[in-house]
């Protein structure tokens, strides 16, 4: 790891390969250490190779998985970079990176409503760094698709009907999205805050999806790992503090005001996601 972080990564590889000699516990470990060095010094096929044997003996391993993500996505393979990043969530469904990571690559690929809910679903888990607001206005760019101000108060909204659904039919909430970023625009709701706006656009959308509860729609990945940890939120009350506490960093007008003048509502925030349930919930 030390010859990996100076950029010597012949010798990165030789010491990967003499530990995966051994076939010690670290077995695991050696394999990612010897692929993220590949990776590195340019030659992703073996890379690729060395994460795959990695991920033969330890299918489940976090960051092997992590790992062969990063480099499948670099190499434009992100149908499996989803799938390998879906296998970390399975065992650690609050691990930040793998999170922050699908969601991209869900508006990568054009997963409008996958990518919604997973950008919100990181910032339950990660809140008030650099990457949170990184994900903010991620959420703000996929609610924005389809609409163009053509004027001072005039708006144009494409509906797209021919988006990708090998993760789910979501087309009916994709839809609702696109009407909701259409609505922000009304006099209605202009006349509130931003922080206040966006958190009773996040307040319907989930709104939205408690609607659809009955439909194929609960049997995909994101609903079961994303949309149900929202509606949890909403059913027990925590949403608008979440909502209020998830953009904090973008420093929207009104989100201070209401931060400072509900501190038991964040504190009851702390406490669910804090609490075991869920396997969604933060630990």
């Amino acid at each position: 790891m030390s010859y990996h972080a100076v950029g010597d990564y012949t010798s990165c590889l030789s010491d990967a390969e003499a530990g995966l000699s051994l076939q010690s516990p670290l077995e695991a470990r050696f394999f990612g250490i010897a692929g993220s060095c590949l990776s590195a010094d340019g030659k992703t096929k073996k890379a690729l190779r060395q994460f795959r044997r990695g991920i033969k003996r330890f299918p489940e391993d976090v960051p092997l998985n992590l790992n062969i993500a990063v480099t499948l996505a670099n190499t434009g393979e992100l149908d499996e970079a989803r799938s390998r990043l879906k296998t970390v969530l399975h065992q650690e469904p609050n691990h930040p990176t793998a999170n922050l990571y699908l969601a991209t690559l869900f508006q990568r690929g054009g997963y409008r409503v996958p990518a919604a809910f997973q950008y919100l679903r990181f910032l339950a888990v990660e809140a008030s760094t650099q990457r949170s607001a990184s994900a903010a206005l991620g959420f703000l760019e996929v609610l924005s698709i389809g609409l163009e101000q053509t004027g001072e108060k005039q708006f144009n909204l494409t509906l797209f009907t021919a988006e990708p659904m090998d993760e789910g039919d979501f087309g009916p909430l994709s839809t609702g999205l696109s009407l909701l970023a259409a609505v922000a625009t009304t006099e209605k709701y202009q006349v509130l805050q931003p922080a206040p706006r966006l958190s009773r656009i996040v307040d319907s959308l989930v709104d939205l999806a408690r609607e659809r509860k009955e439909t194929e729609m609960r049997e995909t990945f994101v609903w079961k790992h994303a949309i149900d940890f929202l509606i949890e939120m909403k059913e027990d009350s925590v949403l608008e503090a979440f909502s209020y506490a998830a953009f904090s960093p973008l420093r929207l007008d009104g989100g201070r005001e209401w931060l400072d003048s509900h501190p038991e509502d964040l504190a009851r925030l702390r406490e669910w996601l804090g609490s075991a349930p869920s396997e969604g919930r933060a630990k």
